[in-house]
């Protein structure tokens, strides 16, 4: 669902893009009420459009980004449902005390049936550290293998939800990238003298991760 959205944001700001040299206006602008105009679109996209009288493509930012910040609150609602839910069935068939517990211990108690379970296989393989301590704080049995499974469903649904809840929010900072360069491409040449760039530049981590920043310049 999240990779549609970003499909769909992606078309349409194409098709501004396609339609934006049959729009002009004479009207001068200077730097600063051009900046105006940047920082009104990194705060809601879309405003800066409104500033200019280019009401059609403003309401499609509008829309997009309304639209995005309802998905994003819904997928952290279902989120934080699925993760309340999971946790009260932990400690109802599993014995789990919640207090203090990360996403890996939940991980850990929906592969095992036990923490001796667990424990055992930590030790085969020699990861003492990765062995809890059977005491009451980390201890866990469940009452059935179903019921481990059912509760390996909740934990699988509250991650994915609170995961496509993160793609919304780079989706709203891209509809805010977006925004801004549609603006800098309808304000430079209302500028004296405007000198526009635009280098995206790509570098590379020394874990072989790629990363990209974007240098505009005007």
């Amino acid at each position: 669902m999240a990779r549609k959205v970003v499909t769909g944001f992606l078309l349409i700001y194409f098709v501004l893009v396609i339609n934006l040299y049959g729009q002009n206006n004479d009207q001068k602008l200077s730097y600063g009420e051009a900046r105006i105009l940047l920082l009104k679109s990194v705060v809601f996209p879309g405003w800066g459009e409104h500033s200019l009288d280019r009401n059609s493509r403003g309401y499609v930012f509008n829309f997009i980004d309304i639209g995005l910040w309802l998905g994003y609150l819904v997928q952290k609602h279902y989120g934080k449902v699925f993760h309340d839910a999971m946790v009260a069935y932990a400690v109802s068939h599993a014995g789990v005390e919640p207090e203090g517990k990360d996403v890996q211990f939940y991980t850990d108690i929906g592969n095992y049936l036990t923490i001796y379970d667990y424990n055992d296989q930590k030790l085969r393989y020699r990861q003492v550290r990765l062995v809890y301590p059977v005491t009451k704080e980390y201890y866990w049995a469940w009452d059935s293998d179903a019921s481990r499974k059912h509760f390996d469903r909740l934990r699988i649904k509250s991650g994915l939800a609170y995961r496509n809840a993160s793609i919304f929010v780079a989706c709203l900072v891209v509809n805010r990238l977006a925004s801004v360069i549609d603006i800098i491409a309808l304000t430079r040449h209302r500028l004296e003298n405007a000198e526009f760039s635009f280098k995206p530049i790509v570098y590379y981590l020394p874990d072989g991760t790629a990363g990209m920043n974007v240098e505009v310049r005007w």
